[in-house]
């Protein structure tokens, strides 16, 4: 399946990307959303020990941050789409035999923040 990471903020003791459409280092890189979700948490906690934490960095380790940090995802997401970076589109998976736990978030970037327009890129990197 490959190697999962989060965005671990040490300092505050909380993390970013849970529900999320990416979680592989690749899908981190190359997601706008993911990109400017990093971009904005960083620049904001810029003297903080933050960085990406994956799940084969020390197996116990991962999955205690997990268990005992909070969880930072949806008010960095709420802030974002405040401050007009982003737009929340709801959920676009759920499991329907736990729906409350098992989702995922369908959150895409404001138009006017980008040029070209996302769904446009792959004309202009040809």
């Amino acid at each position: 399946m490959g190697e999962m990471v989060m965005l671990v903020n040490h300092t505050r003791r909380e993390f970013v990307g849970s529900h999320l459409e990416f979680c592989k280092p690749g899908e981190w890189t190359f997601r706008v959303v993911a990109g400017a979700m990093t971009t904005w948490y960083m620049l904001r906690h810029r003297d903080d020990d933050v960085r990406f934490f994956g799940d084969y960095q020390e197996d116990k380790e991962f999955g205690t941050l997990v268990r005992e940090y909070r969880d930072a995802t949806e008010t960095v997401i709420a802030s974002m789409v405040e401050e007009g970076i982003l737009a929340d589109h709801g959920r676009v998976f759920v499991d329907e035999t736990d729906p409350e736990n098992v989702y995922l978030r369908d959150i895409r970037p404001r138009r006017e923040f980008f040029y070209p327009p996302p769904e446009e890129l792959a004309y202009w990197t040809l």
